[in-house]
């Protein structure tokens, strides 16, 4: 079996998160990524450090490409030097343990090196659930931190490789649902109001890199600069929003 290791970003979906817990039988294997000040999820989160688990403590909500990006940087030689990372929601929730989804990611790669699989429940819930690969850290690089905490982080994604000619890989047959759709937006209105503070950036930002909104792009590099490579980005730090983790936004 290759090395993998488990991330769950998770702000406020209590109840999501302890079910979801519940199919990974191994807390050795994961790294809970805490992007919020919930006590519940912290008083969780320390009951997982005496089981083993790793906790990374974020409560100004970094959000979605941040967090993956923490779990693709493990792939890197001079870090844990994983195989393949499992990213998942608090809202997935495999029908049996997440060893499975492991082990069919584990026999897929033995077949031919790929950049990331989806186990699919239905088209809506993808994201939920998603294995990244060494070959996606070495290719493709990593997310664009600008589009956080969440919108467009997705978009720009897929556009890029749509750019690179790479389509997902959906494994079938690892039995899973989800939850809830939106649960970490809508599990605070704190988090709510940080997600639409931040949209306007985020959707000027995205046309202002790819000269469009999503599937109406119009350049083929970053900001329509030949000399920029697909995978480029810088963050602009100035304009991102950040929860203050005392209560307020």
């Amino acid at each position: 079996m290759k090395k993998y290791k488990i991330f769950i970003p998770v702000t406020a979906q209590v109840a999501m998160f302890q079910n979801c817990l519940t199919r990974i039988p191994d807390k050795t294997k994961l790294v809970v990524i805490n992007n919020f000040d919930n006590d519940e999820i912290e008083n969780k989160c320390k009951e997982l450090e005496d089981k083993g688990a790793e906790v990374l403590r974020f409560p100004w909500n970094p959000g979605v490409a941040p967090s993956f990006n923490i779990a693709m940087k493990r792939m890197d030689k001079s870090s844990d030097d994983l195989d393949f990372v499992l990213v998942l929601s608090p809202a997935c929730l495999f029908d049996k343990s997440v060893e499975d989804w492991a082990e069919r990611v584990d026999q897929e790669e033995d077949k031919e090196k790929r950049y990331y699989y989806n186990a699919q429940a239905n088209f809506l819930s993808d994201m939920h659930c998603i294995a990244f690969t060494r070959k996606m850290y070495d290719e493709f690089g990593l997310w664009d931190e600008n589009l956080q905490p969440y919108g467009y982080d997705d978009q720009d994604t897929q556009y890029r490789f749509k750019l690179m000619g790479v389509m997902t890989t959906m494994l079938y047959g690892v039995p899973r649902t989800s939850q809830k759709l939106g649960g970490g937006v809508g599990s605070d209105m704190r988090i709510f109001n940080h997600y639409q503070r931040s949209a306007n950036f985020q959707h000027n930002y995205f046309i202002r890199k790819w000269g469009g909104v999503f599937t109406q792009e119009k350049f083929t590099r970053p900001f329509n600069d030949p000399s920029l490579d697909i995978n480029y980005w810088k963050l602009e730090a100035e304009n991102i929003v950040k929860i203050d983790p005392k209560g307020g936004i």
